[in-house]
């Protein structure tokens, strides 16, 4: 009788070794990896001209997408046809995964900007200055149709889909101060989730659906919070100052969701401190300390398949993008950049064609 060779449960020699390997990456290991990761050099999110590059991870090979003189930023990849959501210059763009065929997509005199792709590919939701001070649009990308989502002077922000794409999660002051808000992905229906005076903000919707992320300065600091869609169950998920000293006076900047667990990665920063990286249970609470106290990590994504997290790191004065298993190990430095690396985001494999989505 041949040997029962299950995908799921059979490892080849190399494939085992390289699970069981610590330490750096090798180059091999490297060319093991899946995908793309995206990052910026130089400049500043909202001033000077940054450079979008791509690092692929099959070769190494580095190449630059945009020409650095203006503002530019990656900010996801199609579900259906693998085009990446660009803005540069305060218009929004689509582009292949190596950077061809850049064509603009949206634009005004005022800024559009924080793209993020419907579940299905079919849409963009975007914030945009072009009839009000903040609000949020919808583009059907088959059609090139703009639809206006929100109408209200006092602004309206950081648009998220839902896992099944029938709602959008979202920042709004109309009630006086940043609350988050739900709508259907028509803008029908909008429901307040918060009442705080501390502003609530950078919603995100877990992949199960059942949590809403985001980030709240109700106790007097940027902190990690969760919150049913229908707005009850609001739980703080970094820990409490006396419980954990190092936090004592520590900002939330940024977080990500795994991209099939409900656990989030997240920056926190404390005065006069490094930030450091953790991974946070969003169900249990349950937290992990990826970050060595001398080591300043900040911006964390997570790898498609949720096993790494990449990162930039700060050291010697110099801001590089870096790699880690999700424990924590295997840290590894991938680029060596003359200007500051920053904002990264890894991406699944490459695809040469470009299909509209259906």
């Amino acid at each position: 009788m041949g040997v029962l060779r299950h995908p799921a449960l059979f490892l080849g020699v190399a494939a085992l070794a390289a699970c069981t390997k610590s330490g750096p990456y090798s180059t091999e290991d490297r060319a093991a990896l899946q995908g793309s990761i995206y990052y910026v050099t130089g400049g500043s999110e909202h001033g000077e001209g940054t450079t979008v590059k791509r690092l692929r991870l099959s070769d190494g090979r580095v190449d630059a997408l945009t020409g650095g003189e203006a503002p530019a930023f990656v900010y996801g990849q199609s579900p259906t046809d693998g085009r990446l959501a660009l803005t540069v210059a305060d218009d929004l763009y689509l582009a292949r995964p190596d950077g061809s065929e850049l064509t603009k997509v949206a634009s005004s005199p005022e800024l559009d900007w924080y793209p993020r792709f419907s579940p299905d590919g079919r849409f963009l939701v975007f914030e945009s200055a072009r009839a009000s001070f903040r609000d949020l649009y919808r583009l059907e990308l088959s059609t090139s149709e703009v639809v206006r989502l929100t109408d209200n002077e006092q602004g309206n922000f950081d648009a998220t889909w839902s896992p099944d794409g029938r709602k959008l999660a979202f920042a709004s002051s109309r009630a006086g101060q940043l609350d988050l808000w739900v709508m259907d992905a028509d803008g029908a229906n909008p429901k307040r989730l918060t009442f705080h005076p501390g502003d609530s903000v950078k919603p995100a919707w877990s992949p199960s659906g059942k949590y809403i992320a985001f980030i709240s300065a109700r106790d007097g600091k940027d902190d990690l919070f969760v919150v049913r869609p229908d707005g009850s169950d609001i739980r703080k998920l970094t820990p409490e100052a006396e419980a954990k000293k190092r936090w004592e006076g520590a900002h939330v900047q940024r977080y990500a969701w795994h991209p099939t667990e409900d656990r989030i990665a997240y920056e926190d920063q404390a005065p006069r401190a490094h930030s450091q990286l953790h991974v946070v249970d969003a169900v249990t609470g349950a937290m992990k300390t990826l970050s060595k106290p001398e080591e300043d990590d900040r911006e964390p994504a997570w790898s498609p398949d949720g096993e790494h997290i990449v990162f930039a790191s700060v050291q010697d004065d110099a801001s590089d993008i870096y790699i880690m298993r999700a424990d924590g190990s295997r840290r590894t430095r991938m680029t060596r950049e003359q200007d500051r690396a920053w904002l990264p985001r890894w991406t699944r494999g490459d695809r040469d064609a470009v299909k509209e989505p259906k």
